[in-house]
């Protein structure tokens, strides 16, 4: 037998039972479309169904085994194994039991992702692992393999992940396919087995081309993380992507080690009309642009939090917008996670105190939350912002031609593609227009020409950036 690179598996060979430890979950309707969005909000399954095979996806619906944890940086690894045609002659053969149960699970698995693996000297990292699997060889690789993401990145009581059937041969035919998600302990032990079963519909990858960019239709707003200041050394795919979005609003974050006088520099080179701007410093990074008037800009003196506030006098409203970068980094509890919480209570406390002296002020916040860890920055920056009093709403940012809220992706990363970027806006002063996710890999050559846009202009950052068009509420 090959063996390349060999992953970590926690599995206890016993004698063949030709059982399964519990009854697996089935869906025995496979659908030609999916009406699953993987964004972490899981109201759009059904109770009774956890797998869910299209012509070109695979979706799965799983529970935490501690949901105080965020997957990919927990004490605990998530494991999925695929056994593409649920038959234990093919592919690596895994027998394996759990703590709670006698009964084995017999599997010839073909596929297999980790979260928060094992390392080679038994200890657990944060991130994910791949490995694609045959009758005598094991190849290592990563997410980007597998076509594979799972939401949310913060910690949640349950998950739902997504595979690409285009990218995975092994899930190129009709037929039925066994899933079992493992959840393993410090100690490479087996304490949870969920298990699910559908059957492939026939292979038929679609078109996901986008052959429009939506219309603007209401006044737009775009956040965009840029990648440590790299409009600086290559602007020209940033100056295309601001030109196709035409937004009238901009929230940037990294703008690092930029001052403001070189910034807006740039921005005169590299974009027609008369800007606005609200700039930090050059070690927060955060930026506000607009083609509206500033009547006023503030930023947090004294405070390491990255944050600038702009109110914007819209031609419907005014509009207090705040760009955002909270602490990267760490787990749930963790330090880092701490202080995500901390600069959230710091922002949402000066926003009250603007909108105190403001009443009528609408607010939008959006940037990089960086949510690896609790899901409580999210829920605490927006609380009690809107005219209302009401919380604000995080936007519905789908990446055009996908049924994915992803915002921040990196091929060769250890971690999979996730949601770190969000978008806040006040529902009883706007509604919803067009929203999205912008990825140019998902263009069609005729609109990319017709756009003025490359298909790598996305790639100019790990982050996609995000737009919303905010229609005035009637009556407001």
């Amino acid at each position: 037998m090959t063996t390349r690179a060999l992953p970590f598996i926690a599995a206890i060979t016993l004698p063949i039972l030709g059982a399964c430890a519990g009854a697996p979950q089935r869906d025995d309707t496979p659908t030609t479309t999916s009406s699953i969005i993987i964004d972490g909000d899981l109201s759009d399954w059904t109770p009774e169904s956890a797998i869910i095979a299209t012509p070109d996806e695979l979706f799965l619906r799983f529970d935490s085994h501690d949901e105080s944890q965020a997957i990919q940086a927990a004490d605990f690894t998530t494991r999925i194994r695929i056994d593409s045609d649920n038959d234990i002659t093919t592919g690596k053969r895994m027998i394996t039991t759990t703590l709670a149960s006698s009964v084995a699970l017999s599997m010839g698995v073909e596929i297999q992702a980790e979260l928060s693996p094992r390392r080679s000297d038994g200890t657990l990292r944060s991130g994910s692992a791949a490995a694609l699997f045959t009758d005598d060889d094991t190849i290592e690789t990563g997410h980007d393999a597998l076509g594979f993401y799972a939401l949310p990145t913060h910690n949640a009581p349950s998950y739902e992940a997504r595979l690409d059937r285009t990218k995975l041969p092994t899930l190129q035919h009709d037929g039925p396919i066994l899933v079992a998600v493992d959840f393993i302990d410090a100690q490479g032990r087996i304490y949870k087995t969920q298990q699910l079963e559908t059957t492939l519909p026939e292979f038929a990858p679609r078109a996901h081309d986008v052959s429009a960019l939506p219309e603007k239709s209401g006044t737009r707003v775009m956040s965009a993380n840029i990648l440590r200041s790299k409009p600086i050394a290559d602007p020209e795919p940033f100056a295309r992507l601001l030109s196709a979005i035409d937004p009238d609003i901009i929230l940037y974050q990294e703008w690092f080690g930029t001052d403001e006088s070189t910034y807006e520099s740039w921005f005169a080179q590299h974009h027609d009309g008369d800007w606005n701007h609200a700039f930090s410093s050059e070690d927060h990074g955060v930026a506000v642009s607009t083609r509206y008037p500033i009547l006023d800009s503030w930023t947090l003196k004294r405070s390491n939090t990255r944050a600038v506030f702009a109110l914007v006098e819209t031609p419907e409203r005014p509009v207090l917008c705040v760009s955002v970068h909270l602490k990267c980094c760490g787990g749930a509890q963790s330090y880092e996670d701490v202080k995500r919480f901390q600069e959230a209570e710091e922002i949402n406390a000066f926003i009250t105190s603007i909108r105190a002296k403001n009443p009528d002020t609408a607010v939008v916040i959006a940037g990089d939350f960086n949510l690896v860890g609790t899901r409580r920055p999210l829920e605490v920056m927006g609380t009690a912002l809107g005219l209302d009093d009401q919380d604000l709403t995080p936007a519905h940012t789908v990446t055009l031609g996908t049924n994915a809220a992803i915002t921040w992706t990196e091929a060769d990363s250890s971690f999979s593609p996730g949601r770190l970027d969000w978008l806040l806006y006040d529902t009883s002063a706007y509604e919803q227009g067009h929203s999205f996710a912008l990825d140019t890999e998902l263009l069609s050559p005729e609109l990319l020409e017709e756009s003025g846009l490359h298909p790598l202009d996305s790639r100019a950052s790990d982050h996609l950036p995000l737009v919303i068009d905010l229609t005035p509420r009637p009556g407001t």
